[in-house]
């Protein structure tokens, strides 16, 4: 095994090390940046059936009078 198959192979290695590295840590962005999006989701949707429930109870109380 001469130096140029040799440098070769440890430069194939070094590629899959990094691609692997970095496919890991990109999976665990994803899932923590899923995670964040679903809690906003959940929070823009919490608030917004608040202000809507709010809102029908004042106008359903200006109709009636109450």
């Amino acid at each position: 095994m001469n130096y140029q198959s040799f440098h070769r192979v440890q430069n194939l290695f070094y590629l899959v090390l990094g691609i692997f590295i970095f496919s890991s840590f990109y999976r665990h962005l994803v899932t923590r940046f899923v995670g964040f999006l679903s809690a906003i989701s959940k929070m823009m949707a919490h608030s917004f059936l608040v202000g809507l429930t709010h809102r029908t109870k004042c106008i359903c109380n200006q109709f009636t009078g109450s």
